[in-house]
């Protein structure tokens, strides 16, 4: 594949500054002019005996491989461009003399400017997400909530200008390298203690009409589906961990007017949005009448989980329309006078002030049954009516069996637990990732065996090879760790957050110079890998950094090729996401919202304005194509 003529040129400069890097440097002479500017302006205060600022001037050759050197002499196109220097008190320059002057130390300093010559730079919000992803392969990680957003230089996110370190990041930094470390050895917590829990019937849950404290007992009458409406549940009690607990239900019955065995139905759920309800079983109350029984039984309750208890055969079920008529209907003839109070009163209250409101039409003398008793089809019609809103008559007519029965009475829960903690689905895959990551050394107490795990996890986070007394530093943290919990996971722990906290980590290419002040083959590894996919080198550029392979230009647009080959569709499509979005300011579109009234479905649009730029970049830099698409493509 050819690449665009700007990655070309960019390559170009990358070579241009590689072979550069491969020269000699040496004492160049400083031009006679150059000297006699010098001399007039500068030697009186900067010359060999005591010179001002310890800065010497009085010189005949400039050696500008010498980091010092290099260092003073930008100082000083520094203060005499700004005019800071000659001191105001002197004679001032003339404006040609200066401008040569300027022009040849500025070019000076660029010809033997290193790769590398910018700010020390971090990785960026975004680069820190990526890198931290591609290290431990936790592919939907993202950054605490409370990370300070990037400063944006020039439109983009990872310019060295702008990448400052204020104590907001250091605060956040450390929240995130132990957040990753939680994902490998999370905190032992507490192992719960099997206690007794106690639920009174006025702990329990009354939702709508779904319930009622009568007596000290709390009621369950309906067998309708919805556990808002028929259920009830404890409002202080979940479970503090998954596992096996026993449960004692102390239940009165009406089996005295009931044409069935009563079931009480449990189940187990998510109180928090009534999800991931789970069916335990259904239990069948002895026939005794109406004396105190015990159901007993042993169950595995989720964590943060409850018990939901609902009267499974009840009679009276109005989620069900079509069986709540004629449910409604046989109850009517059987009671012609609750069918004309009701048809009386219309529609009364919802709940138990509406069945008050029956009950009191049901005893004034004038009550027209007569009516009712001589017309069935007037009945019908009327049962019809009432079960249309069937909410509503149903949540009303449930107090006449909440009072009357059929009904089960719930007087006393007792949860005892939990007995056998199961492990987590978090703790299970942070079980799995520690395995992988400690290998066959386990977790050994031996500190050979934490250099073996530690020294290709940092050869990874840091970009390059470690140094010896960089592992060393670690290990002697884990010791202290040892020495204080002897606890191998808590110094494993200490010792990945270390790791991710260390300026090798969060810093671009941090001690990867040569004494010459330029770039070595990992620092350039790093600074394509960013620029091209906005994260850490993958192995195969690291091992040819490893083997010095990255000077060589040919070798280094091939890696680039490589990189943004259609087989690496992800990263092609990072880097001209990461490119456009920045370039086009197109992060702007997420603050903006047109008047709904001229433009519907604005999410969807926005969309579509987002990705249609990225796409065309995307398509011009794999066909490489002219950059005259990039104005007026001939596909959108």
């Amino acid at each position: 594949m050819n690449l665009p003529t700007k990655c070309r040129v960019c390559f170009t400069v990358v070579s241009l500054f590689t072979l550069l890097t491969l020269l000699a440097r040496a004492e160049e002479p400083i031009p006679a002019k150059v000297q006699a500017f010098l001399s007039k302006h500068c030697t009186d205060c900067h010359s060999e005996t005591e010179p001002a600022a310890e800065l010497s001037l009085n010189l005949d050759s400039i050696d500008l491989s010498r980091r010092e050197q290099s260092f003073h002499w930008e100082q000083v196109l520094e203060v005499v461009g700004r005019g800071i220097m000659p001191p105001s008190d002197e004679p001032r320059p003339g404006a040609k003399d200066l401008e040569s002057f300027l022009a040849w130390l500025n070019a000076e300093l660029v010809s033997h400017g290193p790769i590398g010559g910018t700010y020390l730079r971090r990785l960026s919000n975004r680069e820190l997400r990526n890198s931290i992803r591609d290290l431990t392969g936790l592919v939907d990680f993202e950054l605490p909530t409370n990370f300070p957003p990037d400063t944006r230089t020039d439109g983009f996110d990872n310019l060295s200008a702008g990448m400052d370190l204020a104590p907001a990041h250091m605060e956040a930094l450390f929240d995130t390298a132990h957040l990753v470390a939680d994902q490998y050895f999370p905190a032992a917590t507490m192992r719960p203690k099997v206690s007794s829990h106690r639920i009174a019937p006025e702990d329990l849950v009354i939702s709508y009409s779904s319930a009622c404290l009568i007596d000290g007992s709390m009621r369950l009458a309906s067998s309708g589906s919805n556990e808002r409406r028929n259920s009830t549940w404890p409002a202080k009690f979940v479970s503090p961990a998954t596992g096996s607990y026993k449960v004692r239900v102390r239940v009165t019955g009406t089996a005295e007017v009931s044409e069935v065995e009563q079931k009480l139905e449990v189940s187990t759920m998510d109180p928090n949005g009534r999800k991931q309800k789970k069916l335990l079983g259904e239990f069948e109350l002895k026939s005794n009448g109406s004396e105190q029984q015990w159901i007993e039984f042993e169950t595995r309750i989720p964590k943060s989980h409850t018990l939901v208890f609902r009267y499974s055969n009840a009679p009276l079920n109005y989620d069900d329309k079509k069986l709540f008529r004629r449910f409604l209907l046989e109850l009517f003839k059987n009671d012609i006078p609750l069918a004309a109070a009701w048809s009386k009163i219309g529609e009364p209250a919802r709940g138990g002030s509406g069945w008050q409101r029956v009950q009191e039409a049901m005893a004034e003398s004038d009550l027209d049954v007569k009516t009712l008793r001589d017309d069935p089809k007037l009945l019908e019609k009327i049962a019809t009516k009432y079960s249309g809103n069937s909410v509503l008559t149903g949540e009303t007519l449930v107090y006449k069996y909440f009072e009357n029965g059929p009904y089960i009475a719930i007087n006393e829960i007792i949860v005892e637990g939990p007995f056998a903690v199961e492990a987590e689905g978090d703790s299970i895959a942070a079980k799995k990732r520690a395995e992988e990551f400690l290998g066959a050394s386990g977790r050994s107490e031996d500190p050979n065996n934490w250099k073996r795990v530690l020294r290709p996890f940092m050869q990874r986070a840091f970009r390059g090879p470690v140094k010896q007394r960089e592992l060393e530093q670690i290990v002697e943290l884990m010791q202290i760790v040892m020495d204080e919990r002897a606890n191998v996971d808590d110094a494993y722990h200490l010792a990945i957050r270390s790791i991710l906290f260390s300026p090798r980590f969060l810093f671009r290419a941090f001690d990867n110079e040569r004494q010459d002040g330029l770039l070595d083959h990992y620092g350039l590894a790093s600074r394509l890998s960013y620029f091209l996919r906005s994260s850490a080198p993958d192995d195969e550029l690291l091992q040819a950094a490893g083997k010095e392979l990255l000077f060589d230009q040919d070798k280094l647009l091939m890696h680039a090729r490589r990189i943004l080959s259609a087989d690496n569709k992800t990263a092609s499509s990072v880097f001209a996401t990461d490119f456009v979005v920045s370039w086009l300011g197109l992060e702007g579109l997420e603050t903006l919202m047109p008047d709904p009234r001229l433009i519907k479905d604005y999410d969807g649009i926005r969309t579509a304005v987002q990705n249609e730029p990225v796409m065309t970049f995307e398509k011009i830099l794999r066909e490489n194509r002219s950059a005259r698409d990039l104005i007026a493509p001939e596909f959108v």
